[in-house]
């Protein structure tokens, strides 16, 4: 029985680190993908606002090419945050974002959120409103996004499909996480049986 748990704790620490292995590269190929995505995403909002707040445009006709550069920069430094992030990535981070890929998705970019609000708002450009669903004290700029129907979201959109295989493995890591506890613990208690049972002068109620 000692032999076959050891056997067995070994198995699951292989299946573990391969896990674990597949998390990293996952959570980083998740922040590219985000990176694309939000980018192009900023693009389209960007373009979107300019035709749909055409009045504003006209009053500001001259500085729409500094608008356009200002937000092609924060764009591209967005695109740069994420492949840096994604290089940095290590099992830790890989854990953290597998549990809540859309919290994390928010708090790295949360400031180009609020630069790209700014370069509009300076303008005079109207950052829209939330609806019932979507409230935020602390977004400076609501998105247009057609999923939510009239609503503006205050966030960036966000990929959830980037994130599928994230779930999953952190779905699996977990259960082996608790499989290997199990093992251990049954090691422990056959570990302290044997040391019991060694003694045959001491009473065997095990």
């Amino acid at each position: 029985m000692h032999t076959t748990n050891n056997e067995q704790l070994e198995k699951l620490e292989i299946e573990a680190r391969s896990i674990e292995d597949a998390l990293v590269t996952h959570a980083r190929a998740w922040a590219l993908d985000q990176g694309s995505f939000t980018r192009q995403f900023l693009l389209q909002e960007a373009r979107l606002t300019v035709i749909n707040q055409a009045e504003v445009t006209d009053k500001v006709v001259d500085e729409v090419p500094a608008l356009k550069a200002e937000v092609a920069e924060v764009c591209d430094e967005l695109a740069a945050m994420f492949e840096e992030w994604s290089a940095s990535v290590d099992l830790s981070k890989a854990k953290i974002v597998a549990q809540d890929p859309r919290t994390t998705f928010l708090e790295l970019t949360k400031p180009f959120h609020q630069a790209f609000g700014n370069a509009y708002i300076r303008r005079g450009y109207n950052s829209g409103s939330g609806s019932r669903d979507w409230t935020s004290d602390s977004a400076n700029w609501h998105f247009y996004i057609p999923e939510t129907g009239t609503a503006r979201n205050p966030f960036m959109k966000y990929d959830p499909s980037a994130a599928k295989d994230l779930s999953d493995l952190w779905s699996s890591w977990a259960t082996i996480a608790r499989q290997i506890t199990s093992t251990k613990d049954q090691i422990q208690r056959s570990r302290a049986a044997r040391l019991w049972d060694a003694d045959q002068d001491l009473p065997n109620h095990l």
